[in-house]
């Protein structure tokens, strides 16, 4: 399985920065890790911990190989990786927010 492929992405589309992309950059990654995290807590077994570990692992490569390729493809992206959180606001990574004003986005 190949993830991150960037397959969907269209150069001439511009980078989207309103609603909850203004505070992370993955918010439907971000959705997938709380479902997964829910089932766990639901279970709390081995098996569940497995599961949420290697989906998280192959869902930050997904992440990884996306930025490649939105970063090779637009070039203001870099300021707006600067200005928002990959996915946990606050928990990583410190951001400048004031960058986002500099982003030529719809």
């Amino acid at each position: 399985m190949i993830t991150g492929t960037g397959d969907h992405l269209r150069p001439e589309w511009p980078i989207t920065i309103t609603g909850m992309r203004r505070y992370v950059r993955h918010p439907l990654y971000l959705a997938e890790e709380l479902a997964v995290f829910g089932v766990f807590q639901q279970f709390m077994s081995v098996q569940s911990a497995l599961i949420l570990a290697v989906q998280i692992g192959f869902q930050l490569r997904r992440i990884h190989n996306e930025e490649i390729i939105l970063t090779a493809s637009f070039p203001e992206y870099r300021a707006y990786q600067a200005s928002t959180a990959r996915l946990v606001p606050g928990l990583i990574e410190t951001r400048n927010p004031s960058t986002l004003e500099s982003i030529k986005c719809s």
